[in-house]
C-alpha cells in the first residue's frame, strides 16, 4: 500500500485539476477529489490495486457523475 499512497498523493493536484474544470464549485471538486483519494488509499488496504492513479482518475470521474445526477 505504501507505493500506492505514493502515487495517489503525487497524483493529487492533477486530479483536482481534472474535476474542476468539470464541475463548477470548487468545493465539491475539493470534496470529490479527497473521497477519491480516501476510496483509493481504503481499497489499497485490502486488495492490490495495479493501476493507481487509473483508480483514481476513474473514481474521481464516477464521483463526478454522480453528483451532476444528483443535481438533476
Amino acid at each position: 500500500p505504501g507505493t500506492v499512497v505514493t502515487e495517489i498523493l503525487r497524483s493529487y493536484v492533477g486530479v483536482m485539476r481534472f474535476v474542476s474544470r468539470q464541475l463548477a464549485n470548487r468545493e465539491d471538486a475539493a470534496d470529490v477529489t479527497q473521497t477519491s483519494v480516501a476510496r483509493i488509499i481504503a481499497r489499497a488496504q485490502s486488495v492490490e490495486v495495479p493501476f493507481p492513479r487509473a483508480a483514481l482518475y476513474r473514481t474521481a470521474q464516477n464521483l463526478v457523475f454522480d453528483l451532476r445526477r444528483q443535481a438533476m
